[in-house]
């Protein structure tokens, strides 16, 4: 395990102006995963994305959590239908070559 890709819980919190609290809550309802890295709860640096986008649903929208989780869900989904369109759109292109 890569202890540079893990980030401190306190370090994310001072660096994004978070409450802990409310990242704990977005752990607890599964939406960031933690990882425990020499007695420290951490993030792990690929779901810094994940916890930003959060963030601004929270900032911008003014969303409570248990909206995020469904708009999460959704953005999720439409990102797995655009690859799948594109995906689809290559191998239709193949064939009309041929």
């Amino acid at each position: 395990m890569n202890l540079k890709q893990y980030i401190p819980l306190d370090t994310v919190c001072t660096h994004y102006q978070i409450e802990l609290a409310f990242v704990q809550r977005l752990g607890e309802m599964e939406l960031i995963e933690f990882q425990t890295v020499d007695q420290l709860v951490c993030i792990h640096e690929d779901h810094l994305t994940d916890l930003e986008r959060l963030l601004r649903l929270q900032r911008e929208l003014n969303l409570e959590l248990d909206s995020m989780d469904v708009v999460l869900h959704l953005v999720k989904k439409v990102e797995h239908l655009q690859a799948e369109l594109a995906r689809l759109e290559a191998r239709l292109r193949i064939y009309e070559r041929s």
